[in-house]
Formats: structure tokens, C-alpha cells, sequence
């Protein structure tokens, strides 16, 4: 059973509400009398929604809400305002308050309950989608994540056991060598934990509307330093260069440095990783008045129709012919990431020959 909480300071209008709500359907109704009131109800019964007027003494209904929004346990209650006919402003700040509906006084209950029951519908379809999405995750996490970890532990544990048992018995090379293989396979396994934790985290935001559209507001990434900086990491991890053009000035684009800078990197070490030593990586920074474009190219293995369209979490293409190191991870999450901030990532290949991702992003 729904509970709906109702604040108003118009006892003939709480009692019409009430008897309304309650022939309506199976909802229970608490009724406060004034704001101060409401706010102390939200927090002590956590309703699944809040009906609450405008225009009340004391506290009104911005105030509500804004003690609310700032309250983690009631801030995603949804909330309906009551208010006159004609109060476009009011309308307006208690929209950008975090309100989800409005209805003008003098009202019918008709239309009132039809709102009510649109907002509730609309939470329980967000709670599934959100379910499924755990659903998903949980399984993923459960198939991938064990054999992605073997890999890894398996040589740290190995190669520590040898360097126990036989260390006092190996030459300085040799010991050098394992310690090598150790600490590479102890990076893997940080990478893949980040990864894992990065895709986890981009999920659940992505069922967060107003979270996403906070995340939109600042600028902050400067993408050409940020791309030479990762250029220079990557060239110092795997011994390769790129060649970089640029047609675009250094602005502030908006999204995290760090969110950019993942994206970048995920790209641009996969470009590295599958292409051959000798071959040359190719990136490219433009952008016009709308839209910054970052591409990578690199000539390598390459990806068929087929592989491209199935891009996602854990895959690994052509894994009994080409041993990978990670979990094939980088790509959805740097799409996922272009996805998070209103931008697109397309992927062109040949198989055999060349991939060229592009991503865009609102500029």
C-alpha cells in the first residue's frame, strides 16, 4: 500500500484530499497541517509521496522541499505542489526545486489522483529498471570475475612460491625476471579491480537522471593536455608512440578531468595493445562549435560488423587465438562514460587492418 502524505494549511482541502485518495484506491494518507509538520512526517514515515500546497504560513511548500532535497533519506521522494491558477513563477522555482508534478487550485480529484498514480507508476518502473540493472550487474560480476582473476593471481601466487622455496638458489636475472611478472600481474589486477568498480558505479549513476544532469553543469577537462599527458604515460608503459594532431584550443569541456582522462586512456592503450610494435597509433583532436571529436586510430587486428555491434561488458574477442591481458572492459566503459555525458563512441574497423574509434562530445 502507497503512503502519501499531503501538506496543507486548508483543513477543508486536506479532507477533500484524504477522502479522495482513499476512494481512489488503496493509499495511506497522513495529513499535515503545516509545513514545519510536513517536513517532520516526510522524515519520520518516508512516504512514497508527497502532495504539499505553496502558500502556507510559517513554512511553505519551497521551504518543504528544500529542507527535504537536502535530507539523502527524503530527497527522492517525489513531490507534487498544490498552487493558484496563474503562478507561473512559483511554478517555475518549485520545479527547479526538484518538484516532479504541479497541480492549480481550484483542482478536480480526478485529475489529482491521475497524477498521483502517474508518479508512482513512474517510481515503480524506475525501481524494475533499476533492479534489473543490479540483476545484470550481479550476474556479470559473478560469471567474468572469477576467471578474470585467475589469470593474474595465479602467476603472483606461482612465481612467490618459486622465489620462497628456490630464491636463495636463482641468479640476480632470474629473480629480477619473476619480480617482473609479479608486479605486472599485480598492476592487472588493480586495473581490472578499478574497472570493475568504474562500471559498477557508471550503471547505477545512469539510473540517476538528476545526478547526471549535475554532472553535465561543470566544466572542467582541458582534453588537449589531458591527451598528452596520457599519450606520454602510455608511451613510458608499453614503449610506443602516437602521432597527435590537433585542431581544436585547449578548452574546458563538461566533464571530470578524471572521467576524460579514463576514456582517453582505456582508448588509447587498446590501440596500443592491438596493433603491432612497429605500427603507428594515430590520434586526432578537433572541434567545431557544438561538438569536440577525439579520434584514435591504429592498424591491427580490427573488429568484424558483428563484434562491433556486441561491444559489452566482459567480452573479449577471438580469445582462444589472441591471449588478452585485461578484461575487455576498457571499451564499453569509455563508451559508457561518452554515453554519461550526452556524447557517442562509434567504432569503424577492418577486420585484419584497422580500428578507428570516434568519440564526440557536447562542447
Amino acid at each position: 500500500m502507497a503512503r502519501i502524505l499531503v501538506i496543507d494549511d486548508d483543513r477543508i482541502i486536506r479532507q477533500t484530499l484524504l477522502d479522495g485518495l482513499r476512494l481512489a484506491g488503496e493509499y495511506e494518507v497522513l495529513l499535515a497541517e503545516d509545513g514545519f509538520e510536513g517536513v517532520e512526517f516526510a522524515r519520520k514515515y518516508h512516504p512514497d509521496l508527497i502532495i504539499c500546497d505553496v502558500e502556507m504560513p510559517r513554512l511553505d511548500g519551497h521551504g518543504v522541499i528544500g529542507r527535504l532535497q537536502k535530507d539523502p533519506h527524503t530527497a527522492r521522494i517525489p513531490f507534487i505542489f498544490l498552487t493558484g491558477y496563474g503562478d507561473r513563477g512559483s511554478v517555475r522555482q518549485g520545479m527547479a526545486l526538484g518538484a516532479d508534478d504541479y497541480i492549480s487550485k481550484p483542482f478536480k480529484v480526478s485529475e489529482l489522483v491521475e497524477a498521483v498514480e502517474t508518479r508512482l507508476k513512474k517510481v515503480s518502473q524506475l525501481e524494475m529498471h533499476y533492479e534489473q540493472k543490479m540483476d545484470a550487474l550481479r550476474d556479470s560480476i559473478l560469471l567474468a570475475l572469477p576467471h578474470e582473476l585467475r589469470t593474474p593471481l595465479s602467476l603472483i601466487i606461482g612465481f612467490g612460491e618459486v622465489l620462497s622455496k628456490q630464491g636463495h638458489e636463482l641468479p640476480d636475472e632470474k629473480i629480477r625476471s619473476l619480480a617482473q611478472t609479479i608486479t605486472r600481474s599485480g598492476r592487472r589486477l588493480h586495473h581490472l579491480f578499478e574497472n570493475y568498480i568504474i562500471y559498477a558505479q557508471i550503471e547505477l549513476l545512469m539510473t540517476e537522471p538528476d545526478r547526471v544532469e549535475r554532472l553535465r553543469f561543470f566544466r572542467e577537462a582541458t582534453p588537449v593536455s589531458l591527451v598528452e599527458r596520457v599519450v606520454e604515460e602510455q608511451k613510458q608503459q608499453n614503449g610506443r608512440c602516437a602521432q597527435v594532431s590537433v585542431n581544436s584550443d585547449d578548452l574546458m569541456l563538461p566533464i571530470s578531468s578524471d572521467n576524460l582522462k579514463k576514456i582517453f586512456t582505456e582508448l588509447i592503450d587498446n590501440a596500443f595493445k592491438f596493433s603491432p610494435d612497429d605500427s603507428m597509433v594515430s590520434i586526432l583532436l578537433e572541434r567545431d562549435d557544438k561538438t569536440f571529436v577525439f579520434q584514435v586510430s591504429n592498424e591491427g587486428r580490427g573488429m568484424t560488423p558483428e563484434q562491433i555491434e556486441g561491444v559489452g561488458m566482459y567480452m573479449q574477442f577471438e580469445r582462444k587465438i589472441h591471449e588478452q591481458q585485461g578484461t575487455g572492459m576498457g571499451l564499453i566503459i569509455a563508451k559508457r562514460l561518452t554515453e554519461l555525458y550526452g556524447g557517442s563512441l562509434m567504432i569503424e574497423s577492418t577486420p585484419g587492418e584497422k580500428t578507428m574509434v570516434t568519440v564526440s562530445l557536447p562542447s
